[in-house]
């Protein structure tokens, strides 16, 4: 028998704290932002307004099903290096008076050469940017650092 979870219905106003988590596969993949109120229960459906504070990062809703406190993020501003490089972003969630601030960083690799059957010749650059999204070779190693907090209510501030 599996257990039973309760659940409890909070209204929104009675958020306590935000804070962001990032998922990675090879490269920034989606972020949420986890509502809590005063006891430390998660808020599901709260109304989170997502940001970019610096860096270079697609944001885009999951889908219509999908509660707001999730994104999609993607290193799709930026055309793919020539050469690895460093990329940085700060991604921001806001709820009213909360919000959070989670830096993100990872290595982003050139797209592997597609080899045809009949030339071995490589595809041209911009085939290969389209092609970009639905192969697996955007970054190598991608880490999140949550360094920048803000809790408005508390009258910590974030530093630039």
């Amino acid at each position: 028998m599996l257990p039973v979870v309760e659940v409890v219905a909070t209204p929104v106003e009675q958020a306590a704290s935000l804070e962001i988590v990032a998922a990675f596969a090879h490269e920034p993949l989606g972020a949420r932002a986890i509502v809590r109120d005063g006891e430390g229960r998660v808020i599901v459906g709260a109304p989170v307004t997502w940001s970019l504070v610096e860096g270079e990062l697609a944001l885009a809703t999951v889908n219509e099903f999908t509660p707001p406190e999730y994104t999609m993020i993607g290193d799709d501003c930026v055309p793919p290096p020539t050469a690895p490089e460093s990329r940085r972003a700060v991604l921001r969630a806001q709820l009213g008076e909360l919000s959070d601030e989670l830096e993100i960083e990872w290595t982003a690799k050139p797209p592997r050469k597609a080899v045809t059957s009949r030339s071995r010749r490589t595809r041209p650059a911009s085939a290969a940017r389209a092609g970009r999204t639905t192969t697996a070779s955007a970054t190598a190693a991608a880490t999140a650092r949550p360094g920048r907090r803000t809790d408005a209510r508390a009258g910590r501030g974030w530093r630039r």
